[in-house]
């Protein structure tokens, strides 16, 4: 199955380059994480600005600002001087579209690969924890419901093809809409195209990181409270956007199948240093469709038929199997021979 973001899709990939979404992605963690999932029925999305990545959502903001300089370098070259767009300005503008979008996104990450060693180290508190498989198809459909504020898909590492794509898409729309001989209005229509691509690839800014990541082969839900809000007017719509109550519904289910979004809350991390906010997003009424595997680490004492953990997993509303089918779950080992 194919991602179903057009957005993405039309602006940044073609048939070579687009990514087939796995049927499970999985979230490496601790056995204590594994225990509040399974307990409290929730994913946790943190704030990712607090992530282990220095350049996490600012990662893609040179590759825009040298893809509009070069589709300004073309365009200025065919309009009169009073006309021109100045190369100064294109840095500011970039960094206000950012402030404006991307100020405050909240994610979930998984990894496509259910055994991966730099995962386990990493996340799964060196082996000792658990990778959780998710259906794909329950965050889809999260996704696609109206009115969406999340998104669901790939990090792309890949941020010269991206910079290449926007300069032809930029150059492409503005052709399709330039007036022949009104520099006036060619002017107007240029920043209109420039903003609406610079718009559209910083609303997804949290799905670009560093190639040195790419062994990761991350997926993300993404949730940006303010939606596709792009100008807050005042600090108590922000209050209220940001605090609103467990009151999504996603309309791919039924009335009885929902998910819901509690309100954002606190945390200190970082050794007492630092203080982070969540979302907790509740998944109770569809659990045994989303997960679909546990995968242990093999540092962890647990086996795949711990009596603990079978009863753990029965007395929580889940069925085991050996295939995983039919809304089970399938436990296995990791193969992985890691050692701390």
């Amino acid at each position: 199955m194919k991602l179903i973001n057009n957005e993405m899709k039309n602006y940044f990939s073609n048939d070579d380059k687009y990514k087939k979404m796995p049927n499970i992605v999985y979230h490496y963690c601790s056995l204590q994480t594994f225990v509040d999932i399974i307990m409290n029925s929730t994913v946790r999305l943190s704030h990712i600005t607090k992530s282990n990545d220095m350049e996490e959502i600012k990662y893609i903001m040179p590759f825009v600002e040298t893809a509009i300089l070069k589709a300004v370098k073309e365009y200025n070259q065919f309009v009169a001087k009073d006309y021109k767009i100045s190369s100064c300005n294109i840095s500011d503008a970039i960094e206000k579209i950012f402030n404006e979008l991307s100020t405050t996104f909240y994610a979930a990450c998984f990894s496509e690969v259910n055994d991966l060693v730099d995962q386990w180290a990493r996340y799964a508190d060196h082996a000792k924890g658990v990778a959780i498989g998710f259906s794909t198809n329950s965050f889809v459909k999260l996704q696609i419901s109206s009115n969406s504020e999340y998104i669901f898909n790939n990090v792309i590492y890949d941020a010269n093809y991206v910079m290449e794509r926007l300069i032809e898409m930029i150059t492409k729309s503005y052709n399709e809409r330039c007036v022949l001989y009104d520099d006036g209005l060619n002017f107007l229509i240029m920043t209109d195209v420039i903003r609406e691509y610079a718009k559209t690839i910083l609303r997804h800014s949290p799905l670009y990181k560093n190639p040195a990541f790419s062994q990761e082969r991350e997926w993300r839900l993404i949730y940006n409270p303010f939606g596709r809000l792009i100008i807050i007017p005042d600090r108590f719509t922000y209050f209220d956007k940001l605090h609103e109550s467990n009151v999504y519904n996603n309309s791919n289910y039924s009335v009885n199948r929902s998910v819901s979004r509690c309100n954002v809350k606190y945390r200190v991390v970082d050794e007492g240093r630092q203080l982070t906010s969540y979302i907790d997003l509740n998944f109770n009424e569809i659990k045994t469709d989303l997960i679909r595997e546990i995968i242990i680490g093999n540092q962890s004492k647990l086996t795949t038929s711990d009596i603990d953990l079978m009863s753990f997993l029965k007395m929580n509303g889940y069925n085991i199997s050996n295939t995983g089918l039919n809304n089970t779950i399938k436990i296995s080992k990791s193969t992985i021979p890691y050692n701390k």
